[in-house]
């Protein structure tokens, strides 16, 4: 097995563990790459759909316009315009990609967990 197998394989969500600093009105670009068990990176970017959001601490989801995910040869970069994020209350959220290879609707899944978070300020007054 090697490439988007090996993610499938495992059945579980893969955890971003990283902290994203964002600031409301303000466009934001977020990178996720993907490697297989190799270490080799997994391109997505013919045969695959993505989708993104961010949900607040109850689970709603916060931005449904906005948002672009490009599909790369090395993963995925999620984009959403400082219009999407400009009425983003101060807080902390927490994101999901989702990455559905379209030949078979295999499926992984890409979530902020635990110690990863996304932290949102409010845009300072011009």
């Amino acid at each position: 097995m090697a490439g988007f197998d090996d993610l499938v394989a495992a059945a579980l969500p893969y955890l971003a563990t990283e902290t994203i600093y964002a600031t409301a009105g303000t466009t934001w670009v977020i990178p996720y790459d993907l490697v297989d068990d190799s270490g080799n990176p997994i391109d997505i970017s013919t045969g695959y759909t993505a989708t993104w959001n961010l949900y607040d601490e109850d689970g709603v989801s916060k931005i449904s316009t906005g948002l672009t995910v490009a599909k790369t040869s090395t993963g995925a970069v999620v984009t959403a315009t400082a219009t999407a994020s400009v009425t983003l209350p101060k807080g902390t959220y927490f994101q999901e990609l989702v990455i559905v290879r379209t030949s078979d609707s295999a499926t992984v899944l890409v979530v902020g967990a635990q110690d990863s978070r996304t932290i949102v300020k409010r845009k300072a007054a011009a």
